[in-house]
């Protein structure tokens, strides 16, 4: 019997690497995309010889419009019952000042690259009467961020297109999910120039969630009999998500007036 195929994009670190360990205890065959080679190597070898399952590592950018449509039509060609759009990442300069070119590259990856690689998989998921869709969107996507504008307007495209997405597919037995994390302790913040030594700690408005953590929230919402799209994880962050439903928007507005940088982890 065939072991089903679970494809994680962003698999080199963070919330993608939690991904791939959590899918291969569960014995999938994994399909892990990334830029760093030795890092994807280093890792498939790892869960090779923990998990004696087979891992595949490809290769790809996926702001790259060619990179991207080779990758689609690979994953297109197979079974596939996972995917899991992890790929992103944050720009640690604000929307006036940032390139054009790297702004864009950054709809490219949230966007682009998320819209053809559902795209890709969902006839095999609808002609096999199942899979799962998770898309890694941000606890960002229900606010305005100052400094991330293009992140938090990237995300917000990820969470509401990820609903709809789900109505659509309704009794099929696919399941779609918009996963939106808030503060997650990862290498992001060394990346950002801003050293090991950064507070990490749960304290003050700051909840920290180990990525391990965030998976498990994940695949438990996943696994219930009616799941729900929208997954806020961690009792925090789910107060936060209920609170910014009822309280006025030019409440929010003088909250985040530019005094906020709401990063997350670059996942590639």
């Amino acid at each position: 019997m065939e072991k089903p195929i679970a494809v994680i994009t962003g698999a080199s670190s963070g919330i993608g690497r939690a991904f791939a360990e959590e899918y291969a205890r569960r014995g999938y065959y994994l399909v892990l995309t990334g830029r760093r080679s030795g890092v994807l190597d280093t890792l498939s070898a790892e869960l090779r010889e923990r998990w004696k399952v087979s891992v595949e590592t490809a290769i790809f950018d996926l702001s790259d419009p060619e990179e991207l449509e080779l990758f689609a039509n690979n994953i297109a060609s197979r079974r596939i019952a996972v995917l899991v759009n992890n790929a992103g990442f944050g720009s640690p300069r604000a929307f006036s000042v940032d390139t054009f070119e790297n702004q864009a590259r950054m709809i490219k990856v949230h966007v682009d690259a998320v819209v053809r690689l559902c795209h890709a998989v969902l006839p095999g998921m609808r002609e096999e009467g199942g899979g799962a869709i998770i898309n890694v969107s941000s606890l960002a996507s229900f606010f305005p961020a100052p400094l991330d504008a293009l992140y938090s307007g990237t995300k917000a495209f990820l969470t509401r297109f990820s609903e709809a997405l789900q109505l659509e597919q309704s009794g099929t037995g696919i399941r779609v999910q918009a996963l939106c994390p808030g503060f997650i302790r990862t290498e992001f913040h060394e990346r950002l120039g801003l050293g090991k030594d950064f507070n990490r700690k749960s304290s003050g408005i700051f909840r920290w969630m180990e990525p391990e953590r965030l998976v498990r929230d994940s695949l438990k919402a996943l696994d219930r009999r009616r799941p729900p799209v929208i997954v806020v994880p961690g009792v925090f962050y789910k107060v936060v998500y209920l609170v910014h439903k009822i309280i006025p928007r030019q409440l929010i507005y003088r909250t985040m007036d530019g005094r906020m940088m709401n990063r997350v982890e670059d996942q590639e």
